[in-house]
């Protein structure tokens, strides 16, 4: 899964989305309103990308078949499925799942 997650994240169909997610809030953290740009902010997934990707875990399929589905998969690059956050507010969503 890592190996699509940073495919994926490499595309240029990822960067178009997180561009645009960028754009829509303004360049701005969602949660505590820091502005910034490219190191400064990132865009999350709301529906994680590792949720996402539980679709297209088939047994005995290649990485590049896995890829290709990842790809289309309608939420992985909807605009409404991502939000700008700054790193330490990227880092608490994560928080919680770590268990």
């Amino acid at each position: 899964k890592s190996t699509i997650s940073s495919l994926i994240s490499s595309s240029e169909e990822y960067k178009k989305w997180r561009a645009d997610v960028y754009r829509r809030d303004g360049w701005t953290c969602q949660t505590c309103g820091l502005r910034g740009h490219g190191k400064d902010i990132e865009a999350h997934h709301i529906l994680p990308m590792r949720e996402l990707l539980k679709k297209v875990h088939i047994k005995g399929a290649s990485i590049d078949d896995k890829y290709l589905l990842a790809m289309a998969i309608p939420k992985m690059f909807d605009i409404s499925n991502g939000i700008t956050l700054c790193k330490n507010c990227h880092i608490l969503t994560y928080k919680g799942r770590r268990k």
